[in-house]
């Protein structure tokens, strides 16, 4: 039980907000109104309690510059409104935070966090987009490898499984002992003439592979090893000696859409594939 004598000696002589009362005395703020009512004890207005509280222009820059509280938190700690807070910072000639200010964080996976579900990165590529969110399906991706490295010019949007693509060096150390930097695909690439199919072949992995990390290091794409076949050739290997396709393109080392392009250059009909064939029976 609060007394009147208490009531009126903390709220009005000492100018203490009920929030501050009630948390000194073990009572929340509503309480501690109520108490006021019943006391007959008027109680001050909103603008009032604004005023009356007074926080010193050293105490806001320690907890709101130094520390980096909220005014919401500030607020709570103290038992005052958020409000009460801007007006005294404001009284005080203190500046407001951004609100897209980056803030410190924690680091995580190797990233560093701003937030459980914002990323450093994130936030950096976002503030310098026009504070766009990262598009669907999308990442934003560390050119250097560097994962602390949050500098604009090392981040750059691309494609999720194109991502994947970039990141998957291990598996190419792994299997045949090949590395897929820049200086091995400028080697074989365009020193060497060899195709992203050869390229393909020669380390164990798929040609679409290849033809990503090319564009990934920025290495133009060299039309190498051009593939020409005459009609009477290929109709010989494609009609009369049954190769598929499929069979043409290993032969050539070539695709098996180029080779489907040029039946379709000399007018070959193209056979059924026996999934096909299958489907008509």
């Amino acid at each position: 039980m609060i007394t009147k004598e208490i009531l009126e000696r903390e709220y009005l002589e000492n100018r203490k907000s009920s929030n501050q009362i009630g948390k000194e005395y073990g009572f929340n703020g509503r309480t501690i109104l109520d108490y006021l009512y019943k006391n007959n004890i008027k109680t001050r207005s909103r603008s009032e309690s604004i005023k009356n509280a007074f926080f010193t222009k050293e105490f806001l820059e320690k907890e709101y510059l130094e520390n980096e509280k909220s005014i919401y938190k500030i607020g709570k700690e103290y038992g005052v409104s958020h409000t009460c807070i801007i007006y005294n910072l404001k009284k005080n000639n203190i500046s407001r935070r951004s609100k897209h200010r980056i803030p410190k964080g924690f680091i995580r996976g190797g990233y560093k966090y701003m937030t459980q579900k914002k990323a450093m990165h994130q936030i950096v590529w976002s503030q310098n987009n026009g504070f766009v969110q990262v598009p669907k399906g999308c990442l934003v991706h560390h050119r250097d490898g560097n994962k602390l490295n949050n500098d604009i010019d090392n981040l750059v949007l691309m494609p999720r499984d194109y991502h994947a693509y970039v990141h998957d060096l291990s598996r190419c150390w792994n299997k045949n002992g090949f590395l897929l930097d820049k200086d091995f695909l400028e080697e074989q690439h365009l020193d060497n003439k060899k195709s992203c199919i050869e390229i393909a072949n020669k380390i164990g992995v798929n040609e679409k592979t290849i033809y990503t990390y090319l564009k990934y290091h920025d290495i133009p794409i060299m039309k190498h090893n051009l593939v020409f076949l005459d009609k009477e050739t290929l109709k010989k290997e494609y009609i009369d000696d049954g190769l598929s396709s499929r069979e043409l393109a290993k032969k050539y080392d070539t695709t098996k859409a180029t080779i489907i392009k040029y039946l379709r250059k000399y007018g070959i009909q193209i056979k059924l594939s026996n999934r096909d064939k299958k489907e008509v029976i």
